[in-house]
């Protein structure tokens, strides 16, 4: 008998488990996959949105926690204290945490990542009013719009949206 509640069943056996899995399975999901075997199966422009959120978003929070590193806003060097006393610091704990959960929710094919990735390219619309710079901001706000609209577009309307549909399950 393994170390499992009542289990006898040994990997490998015809057990719908995988061996080392433990119960990685989601509440609801249906699905077991491994995050690997998901971002294999990303279309290539859905990796890069997915690596995107999951490298900026971890380097904003470590950037944040870095000792010797200099915030600067608006080609303006900013002490610590002053970045967070401005308000940059908070939004930038905001944003490296929701690019961070977003890459995860992309990993993980759920539903809800489509629109947070929509709504982190008008994260930036904000952010760019805040921060102006004349005469780029106009041109920035375009930007920042621009990319929310391909990547919804991308998301929603292309082939990628597939990629949400959680995969059959697999046979033993």
């Amino acid at each position: 008998m393994s170390g499992r509640s009542g289990s006898s069943e040994r990997p490998g056996s015809g057990s719908s488990e995988r061996p080392g899995s433990g119960s990685s399975e989601r509440p609801g999901s249906g699905s077991s996959e491994r995050p690997g075997d998901a971002f294999a199966a990303m279309p290539l422009v859905l990796k890069g949105v997915t690596s995107f959120f999951a490298v900026f978003g971890a380097g904003s929070l470590l950037l944040l926690l870095a000792p010797g590193t200099e915030p600067v806003v608006a080609g303006e060097p900013l002490s610590r204290a002053e970045f967070w006393s401005r308000g940059f610091g908070p939004a930038a704990l905001v944003l490296g945490l929701w690019l961070s959960v977003t890459a995860f929710g992309l990993l993980r094919r759920a539903a809800w990542a489509r629109w947070a990735a929509v709504l982190t390219y008008l994260w930036f619309v904000p952010i760019e009013l805040a921060v102006r710079e004349e005469p780029r901001v106009l041109w920035q706000l375009a930007l920042a719009t621009g990319w929310a609209g391909g990547i919804g577009a991308y998301l929603f309307r292309t082939g990628a949206g597939g990629f949400f549909t959680p995969p059959p399950a697999r046979a033993h």
